[in-house]
This record gives structure tokens, sequence and C-alpha cells, in this order.
């Protein structure tokens, strides 16, 4: 008579290894899903920032600003000289003249094709220690125009400055705020918007010598 052999095989630990394994791809994979979704986003992020960037590109105006003293005695020369006025239109203006109290002409130019909006402008004279704003703001500036501003009295503290500043045009970056400082040197400062109300500074560091305006370094 023959015998039968009966083997007994034990499968748990077999299947325990397999268990550990699927469960160690799985969490391998989520890894692999969240690292990538993770790049996705951010590739997406930096794409939309360069979209900005671009569109604020686009629309950003650049007023560069210009400073002339004001000089009376030209002024009266350059009347007397028109000869396309009468005598009375002359005496008229210089009337007018005399009872100006304008210190500089601040000329304006847009240098880009661009609209300009809400644009203000205030000098400080390091002679004095004080500022000056001009006399109007120019409420839209078109693309490539001209324009001259007067600038006079009164004289105005930093802290004056900063406050009408701030009250004109909102949250102001405080880059800018701290732009607007005494020092020992003049400046011109220039605030303006681009159509989507995005603000802007543009500041040109100037000394005066003789009745002449020298443009510095700007700091």
């Amino acid at each position: 008579m023959s015998e039968v052999v009966v083997v007994e095989t034990h499968g748990g630990g077999g299947l325990l290894t397999v268990g550990l394994v699927i469960q160690t791809l799985l969490a391998l994979m989520a890894l692999w899903l969240a690292w990538e979704t993770r790049r996705l986003r951010l590739a997406s992020e930096a794409q939309i920032n360069l979209l900005r960037e671009e569109n604020r590109s686009s629309l950003q105006p650049y007023v560069f600003p210009s400073l002339e003293v004001f000089d009376e005695g030209e002024g009266k020369k350059s009347i007397s000289a028109d000869e396309t006025k009468s005598a009375e239109e002359k005496s008229d203006l210089l009337t007018l003249l005399e009872q100006d109290d304008t210190i500089f002409f601040c000329r304006l130019r847009n240098a880009t094709t661009h609209i300009a909006r809400d644009v203000e402008v205030w000098v400080y004279d390091e002679r004095t220690r004080n500022f000056l704003e001009s006399d109007q703001g120019i409420a839209v500036m078109s693309g490539s125009e001209k324009t001259p501003l007067s600038i006079s009295p009164p004289f105005l503290s930093v802290d004056e400055v900063q406050s009408r500043i701030k009250i004109r045009y909102g949250a102001v970056p405080p880059n800018m705020i701290d732009s607007i400082r005494l020092g020992s040197v003049s400046y011109l400062l220039v605030f303006y918007r681009d159509i989507e109300k995005r603000l802007y500074s543009t500041k040109r560091n100037f000394s005066i010598k003789d009745g002449d305006v020298f443009y510095l370094q700007d700091d």
C-alpha cells in the first residue's frame, strides 16, 4: 500500500508581504500626484503673474518732469516784446505778473502712449526745507502729451505732503511714502495712476545755481 503524504502550506506571510507592497506603491503614487499637482499649480501661478505683469507694462505710463525757476524779469521782457498785444493788454498782463507768487514752472511729459490719470506734482526745496505743491493737477494726461504746471506757496511740511498724498490716492505703498522726506538734495516728485488706477511715482533730484536748474543722479 502506498502512503499519501500531505504537505501543509501557510500562505499568510506571503499575503501580508503583497499587501505591504501594494500599500507602499499607493503611498508613493499619492506622493507623486501631490508633487505633480503642486508643480502644475506653481507653474500656472507663475504664468498668471507673468501675464499680469505684461498687462501692467502694456498700460503703464511714464510721466517725466522738468523744472524751471520763474523769472519775473524775463516775463516782463517777453510781454513787452510781444507785438501781437495792444498796450492795454500788455499793461493788464504786467499787472497780473506782479501779483503772481509763482516760484517754479514744472513741465510734464508723458513719455509713453499710455494714459496717465490723477497727476500731481510736489517740489522739495532744500534751501527752505519745505515742500511746494503744483497749483493744479491733471485729471487725464494722454500719451505723449506735454503739460506745464505752475508751482507757488503755501509751503508745506513733510507730514502735510504725506497726509495729502494718502488722502488723494488712498493706500500708498510704504516705499513711496518713505521717498517723501527732508534732506540735503532738492527733488521733484510726481504721483500718477494708469487707467486701472495702479499708482506710480517719478522722482528727480536737482540743484539750483544762479537761477538755473541742474539735475542730479537719483539716490
